[in-house]
């Protein structure tokens, strides 16, 4: 679906997106675009590498992880240079990547010759990772080359922000029975936040501004100030519970809530 894998989120929608106190949706919309069931996948990250070559070959490298994360580094030629991150809808992603059996790929397809482009694609299921690599793309297979498309593809529609210090601050976080999202609108350099619990009445009127290495949430009066962890980021303060939030996927926080998945289209 065309913009489906956009981070960007109008005030509109993301008043759409807030979770209420009590019966909760059955369905809603996403900065994703619609949200739909998937079939459960073990696949925790998918990465797609390019290599330059003896002459124009865009050279850049593009990760998704189970978190909803996706990163972008780009180097000579490639269609944007330097780090770049956003969010995907990771778990549609991967049941895709699954349904195309990645598993009986072999390793390398003739990915000796010098002067070509490098092409390469890790599947990784936890601690297992599975790297398949060619210098010649057409004696790769067709389910190879059905991936390969299907990242680039999602990498094209992405809303990528360069990478800064507010990047790892960006997602759903949650502790306890705390859930928030911190997102960047498009065409905008402010920080957008709503809340999914009744932590700062109604839900979705947190305020959200930059600070020094970090966001600064307002809820009326009061204010936290969030900076990142390894495992998510530290809240100080008063706006939100205190203490430490665990980075989550947006379909683990509307688990949590009780907001389910539109069906799968057919």
């Amino acid at each position: 679906m065309k913009g489906s894998w956009f981070l960007a989120v109008t005030l509109a929608g993301a008043a759409a997106l807030v979770g209420c106190h009590g019966a909760a949706p059955a369905t809603r919309n996403t900065p994703f675009g619609m949200y739909v069931a998937v079939p459960p996948s073990d696949i925790t990250a998918v990465e797609l590498r390019r290599s330059g070559c003896y002459g124009t070959c865009p050279a850049y490298e593009v990760r998704f992880t189970v978190d909803d994360r996706a990163t972008y580094s780009g180097e000579i030629y490639a269609p944007r240079q330097g780090r770049y991150g956003s969010l995907v809808d990771f778990a549609r992603l991967a049941a895709w990547v699954d349904s195309q059996h990645p598993e009986l790929l072999a390793p390398a397809y003739a990915d000796n010759i010098i002067d070509s482009q490098r092409t390469t694609l890790i599947v990784e299921r936890g601690t297992t990772r599975a790297q398949t690599t060619t210098t010649d793309a057409s004696q790769a297979p067709l389910r190879f080359h059905g991936i390969v498309w299907a990242l680039d593809g999602i990498a094209a529609e992405v809303h990528w922000r360069r990478v800064d210090d507010l990047t790892p601050l960006l997602g759903e976080f949650a502790r306890n029975d705390v859930a928030f999202t911190i997102l960047f609108p498009r065409r905008s350099t402010k920080p957008l936040a709503y809340s999914r619990t009744r932590f700062c009445a109604p839900p979705g009127t947190l305020e959200a501004s930059r600070a020094a290495h970090g966001v600064r949430l307002q809820c009326g009066t009061r204010t936290s100030t969030l900076t990142a962890t390894a495992a998510g980021l530290h809240a100080v303060g008063n706006a939100v519970p205190p203490g430490d939030y665990t980075r989550i996927s947006q379909r683990e926080a509307d688990r949590r809530n009780g907001i389910a998945p539109n069906p799968e289209p057919t």
